[in-house]
C-alpha cells in the first residue's frame, strides 16, 4: 500500500547502509544475492540447461485483496515429471491445475516444484496472490511489474534483486521474455507497455502526455517540474543510439512510443547503469525520489541519466558476469567520447559518477585525442563481444 512506499523512503534515508542491507534481506531474503565481487558466474543469467520451455502465457488479473493472478502456461519439452518454477516469493501460489486436475506443488522461496501427470506438452493454470515488494508492490492503487521482474512464473533461476556495494538494485543483464498471448485485467488506469514478448504492467500517479508519438507517463508530484522530456530524453537518446551505430557498425533502431518515469526505490538511489531500461520501443527511466526539485529542474536530472545510462542500455543483451567490469568502464567512456564529438556538456553528477567507474590509466581518457579515444574504446567493445 502507499505506506508501504512512504516505508522504503523513510528507511533509504535514516538507516546506514549496514543496517539497510539487513532491512532489505529480513524482507527479501530468499530473493537478493550477495554481490561482494561482481565477477563470478552466479551473477550472471541462468544459462544451465532447462527440463521444460514455456510458449507462451495467458495472463488474467483480478481486482482483489491482495490482488490474484490467474495465468496459463502453455509447457513443452518436458523432461522430468518434477518441474521447477521461478516465481518471486512475494506471490503466493495456491492451486495449480492441469487438463482441470489439481497438481500437487511445493513453494520454498522463489522456487515451485510442480509435479506433473504426464510429459506431454499441456498447459498449466497458476492461481497466485501477492502485494509484491517494497520496491515492485501489487496493490488497487500502485503497481510496478516490470518485464525483468519474475511476477509470472518462469524457468530462469535469475534473481530479481542483487546487492552491489551495499546498494539494492535490480539485476542488471538481459532477461529473456517469452510472449503473453492474452492479457485482462480488473484494474483501472493501468500502463501496458508490451514490446516482443517483454511485458511490463504500471499503475500509479502519473500523467500521460503525447508528444511527437512518443507517450511519456511522468509521476503528478514531479510533471509540473519535467519540462521538455521529449527532447532532454528521446531526442538526445537517439543521437547516441545514432552515434553509438556509427561509431562501432551496429544497427540498433530503437524508437521508443511509450516512457515511463518511475521513481527508483532503494537506499542509495543516485546515477545508476541501470536507471535505463530499454525494450525496443517501451522504455523505463528510473529517477532519484529524494531529488529536491525547488534546487534542481528534473529534467536536467533526465538529461544526466540519459547520457550516462543508454551506452550500457544499447550493450546489457552482450553483458555478462566475465564481462561486466568492462561493460561499465565501457559505457562510461562512450559517455564521454559522445560527449565530445557531439558538443554535450557533462554536468559534475554525471563526471564523478564516470570517475568512480575507471580504473586510474583511464582517467585522463577526456583529455585524450579522438583517434586515441576511439582506440581504447574499440579495442574494449571488441573485447565485450568476445566476451559474451
Amino acid at each position: 500500500d502507499r505506506c508501504g512506499l512512504f516505508d522504503a523512503y523513510i528507511t533509504s534515508s535514516v538507516y546506514s547502509n549496514e543496517n539497510l542491507k539487513y532491512y532489505y534481506t529480513s524482507d527479501f531474503v530468499d530473493n537478493i544475492m550477495y554481490v561482494d565481487d561482481l565477477d563470478i558466474e552466479d551473477y550472471a543469467n541462468d544459462t544451465s540447461e532447462k527440463s521444460y520451455n514455456i510458449e507462451n502465457y495467458e495472463v488474467n488479473i483480478l481486482k482483489d485483496s491482495p490482488i490474484n493472478f490467474v495465468v496459463h502456461i502453455w509447457v513443452k519439452d518436458i523432461q522430468n515429471e518434477n518441474i521447477t518454477f521461478y516465481l518471486n516469493k512475494a506471490f503466493k501460489v495456491s492451486t495449480i491445475f492441469s487438463d482441470n486436475n489439481q497438481l500437487s506443488f511445493q513453494q520454498t522461496g522463489n522456487e515451485v516444484t510442480v509435479t506433473l501427470n504426464s510429459m506431454q506438452e499441456q498447459e498449466l493454470v497458476f492461481n497466485y496472490e501477492g502485494v509484491g515488494t517494497a520496491l515492485n508492490p501489487v496493490n488497487e492503487n500502485y503497481v510496478f511489474l516490470p518485464y525483468f521482474f519474475r511476477w509470472l512464473p518462469t524457468n530462469s533461476s535469475t534473481e530479481d534483486y542483487v546487492f552491489n556495494e551495499n546498494s539494492l538494485d535490480y539485476q542488471p543483464f538481459e532477461n529473456e521474455c517469452v510472449g503473453i498471448k492474452n492479457f485482462q485485467v480488473d484494474l483501472t488506469s493501468i500502463i501496458v507497455q508490451e514490446s516482443h514478448d517483454c511485458f511490463s504492467i504500471i499503475k500509479g500517479d502519473f500523467i500521460s502526455d503525447k508528444v511527437s508519438d512518443v507517450t511519456y507517463h511522468i509521476p503528478k508530484t514531479w510533471a509540473g517540474n519535467a519540462k521538455n522530456p521529449n527532447y532532454y530524453y528521446t531526442e538526445i537518446r537517439s543521437e547516441i543510439v545514432d552515434f553509438f551505430n556509427k561509431e562501432f557498425d551496429t544497427s540498433y533502431t530503437l524508437k521508443p512510443k511509450s516512457v515511463v518515469f518511475f521513481p527508483r526505490f532503494e537506499d542509495s538511489p543516485i546515477l545508476s547503469l541501470n536507471d535505463v531500461r530499454l525494450n525496443n520501443d517501451q522504455d523505463i527511466v528510473f529517477i532519484n525520489p529524494f531529488i529536491n526539485i525547488k534546487d534542481k529542474n528534473l529534467s536536467e536530472h533526465i538529461y544526466s541519466k540519459t547520457l550516462f545510462a543508454t551506452p550500457f542500455a544499447l550493450i546489457r543483451e552482450n553483458v555478462n558476469s566475465a564481462n561486466f567490469e568492462d561493460s561499465k568502464i565501457f559505457s562510461g567512456l562512450v559517455t564521454i567520447h559522445f560527449a565530445e564529438n557531439e558538443g554535450y556538456i557533462l554536468n559534475q553528477e554525471i563526471l564523478n559518477k564516470i570517475n568512480t567507474l575507471l580504473p586510474q590509466e583511464l582517467q585522463n581518457f577526456q583529455k585524450l585525442s579522438e583517434d586515441n579515444r576511439q582506440i581504447i574504446l574499440h579495442d574494449l567493445y571488441n573485447s565485450i563481444i568476445n566476451n559474451n
